[in-house]
């Protein structure tokens, strides 16, 4: 019977030049084909057995050994001289993308107010920075705490990707010059960011960009 290991997959796809990722059914059915049409009835355990040889030993994933290759002459992609297109690559799934606002607060000591995240979901447990859904519910609450004379400067957005979607957050800066009182509901405080043990990486990564150059446009 035929095979159609990954090892064998590269070779037919290669010795066929087999566009697509094997993945797909159309591209698995037309490998499939072609096993079968090149199986013999004899000695088959030692044919499929030299084929799974063949793509483990000379027919590698990258730098495929071609000029000791016993297939060289009649493989497709060595005469087109690119076989290490083959077999295609898994397409690129299109991610959502969720967008989201974060509240940098600065106060005269450059401590950075951080709350702890939920246990469930996203960085659950860690320290962040407090994440509005809409520019306008940042303001309200901006409003709301640090009275009309706020000052909030908009910085560049920035994308963090996880295998499942992309989140673009906007980060909104606002240096204090007295410590506000949060709602008893916001578990957080001003801390020296830099004595944090354990941030989300984008977090980290935006407080140490900061540090380095501070200035950002007015919204």
């Amino acid at each position: 019977a035929p095979i159609l290991d990954g090892n064998v997959r590269r070779v037919l796809a290669r010795h066929g030049a087999i566009a697509g990722w094997p993945g797909q059914a159309e591209t698995l059915r037309e490998l499939w084909r072609l096993s079968a049409s090149l199986t013999p009835t004899m000695r088959a355990a030692d044919f499929n057995q030299a084929m799974m040889d063949l793509g483990s030993l000379i027919c590698t994933p990258r730098k495929p050994a071609c000029h000791t290759c016993p297939l060289e002459k009649s493989c497709l992609a060595h005469q087109a001289g690119n076989p290490t297109l083959y077999p295609g690559r898994k397409p690129a799934r299109d991610l959502p993308v969720r967008h989201v606002y974060w509240l940098v607060l600065r106060n005269p000591s450059g401590h950075i107010y951080l709350e702890q995240r939920p246990e469930r979901g996203i960085w659950g447990g860690l320290l962040s920075l407090p994440e509005f859904e809409t520019r306008e519910a940042l303001e309200t609450f901006c409003l709301a705490q640090l009275g009309p004379d706020r000052s909030l400067a908009l910085m560049p957005q920035r994308r963090h990707s996880f295998s499942h979607f992309h989140l673009d957050f906007c980060p909104v800066l606002s240096d204090i010059d007295a410590v506000p009182e949060m709602p008893s509901g916001r578990m957080g405080d001003f801390v020296d960011a830099d004595r944090v043990e354990r941030l989300p990486t984008p977090v980290r990564k935006l407080l140490e960009d900061l540090r380095q150059a501070p200035e950002a446009s007015a919204p």
